[in-house]
């Protein structure tokens, strides 16, 4: 029985086959890239909007939770719940147990703790530095952050 492998399909033929009879089949190690590879097409920018959304529309009331609560322990608790999630959703991806619409909630549950986590991060850089040091304070923030977000999703595609 002779096979001629290609990257994504099988060829197996038996002797008494032709060459024009053969039937190429799907690799099985192949099917879930498949799969998410169309499922991929348009979800992207559909999560993005979904994850970003509360934090336009809420951003508002979590300046009002920043200047009515502590401050330190409102992001101890948005922290938390931003690890929970992740850790969450982590375990589910690992378990191929995530369904679609189980990914545009916890995007919109992300975007909606963020949309707490913001505002009070900005409020508390400025209590956390005083008066004198706050444009250091916004910077160093700033840096920060943006930092995160180019090497977390580097470091996610390096695993």
């Amino acid at each position: 029985m002779n096979r001629k492998l290609t990257p994504m399909v099988v060829t197996a033929r038996k002797s008494e086959r032709t060459r024009s009879e053969a039937k190429p089949t799907i690799m099985p190690s192949r099917l879930p890239v498949a799969r998410a590879a169309r499922i991929a097409n348009g979800t992207l920018g559909t999560v993005t909007a979904v994850q970003f959304v509360p934090a336009l529309l809420f951003s508002m009331w979590g300046g009002l939770l920043a200047d009515r609560f502590d401050k330190r322990r409102l992001l101890l608790a948005t922290q938390t719940t931003q690890a929970a999630l992740a850790a969450l959703l982590a375990a589910m991806v690992l378990s191929h147990t995530i369904m679609e619409w189980e990914v545009y909630i916890f995007a919109f549950l992300l975007g909606s703790v963020t949309a707490i986590d913001m505002p009070t991060r900005g409020s508390f850089v400025t209590e956390m530095v005083g008066t004198t040091e706050v444009a250091n304070g916004v910077a160093l923030n700033s840096v920060m952050v943006n930092l995160s977000r180019v090497i977390g999703p580097a470091f996610a595609g390096i695993l």
